[in-house]
C-alpha cells in the first residue's frame, strides 16, 4: 500500500491517543485533507484536539476509545505508549474486537519492541504494518541531513538501531 500525500484525502485515519505524537500526525494528515478520527481514553482531550485541527483541509473528529472496534478507517496509527517495553503484552486495542483486513494499514509509533502486540495482531489478520523504528530512523536521518547537509547513512542507522534493540531485548546475565 503506497499512499502519496495527495491521496490522503481519500482515506479515513484512526489516531489512537491525543498527546504530542498524535498532534503531529493529525496536523500533517489534516493538512493533506485526510479524514481523521481521534480515539482517546479521555474524550475531552480528543475533542479539544479535534477542534484545533478540524476543517484545516481535512476533517478531524473525536470518538470514544471504546468505539474503535466500529471504525471504518483505512489507516490506524497508535500514538500512545501502550505496548512499549517493558509492557509488551499490552495493546491499545485490548478488550476490543478491532478487525483489520489486507486493505488496512496499521502503524505503531513504538519502536521497542519493533513488533508490538498491536502490529502482531494486525499482521496476523492480513493488514499491512509499519513499525515505529521506521519513524525513529527517518526522524534521525532528517535531523542528520539538516545538521550536516550530508545525505544520511540510513542503512547504518537502521543497523545500529536493530543491534541496540536486540541488546536491550537480550536477557542479562548476573
Amino acid at each position: 500500500m503506497q499512499i502519496s500525500r495527495d491521496q490522503l484525502s481519500d482515506y479515513r485515519v484512526a489516531i489512537i491517543g491525543a498527546g504530542g505524537t498524535a498532534r503531529t500526525a493529525i496536523a500533517a494528515l489534516a493538512e493533506y485533507g485526510a479524514t481523521v478520527v481521534i480515539y482517546n481514553r479521555t474524550r475531552e482531550k480528543a475533542d479539544a484536539l479535534a477542534n484545533e485541527f478540524n476543517n484545516k483541509n481535512g476533517r478531524v473528529v473525536a470518538a470514544r476509545l471504546e468505539k474503535l472496534c466500529d471504525s471504518c478507517c483505512h489507516i490506524f496509527i497508535n500514538a500512545t505508549p501502550v505496548g512499549m517495553y517493558p509492557n509488551v503484552d499490552a495493546s491499545p486495542i485490548d478488550g476490543q474486537s478491532v478487525h483489520f483486513s489486507p486493505e488496512t494499514l496499521v502503524f505503531d509509533t513504538i519502536y521497542n519492541p519493533v513488533e508490538t502486540k498491536l502490529l502482531r495482531s494486525a499482521r496476523e489478520q492480513g493488514a499491512k504494518t509499519i513499525a515505529g523504528d521506521e519513524m525513529f530512523i527517518r526522524q534521525a536521518a532528517a535531523q542528520f541531513k539538516i545538521f550536516s547537509k550530508i545525505e544520511p547513512p540510513i542503512q547504518v542507522m537502521r543497523d545500529v538501531l536493530t543491534k541496540r534493540l536486540a541488546q536491550l531485548a537480550a536477557p542479562t546475565s548476573e
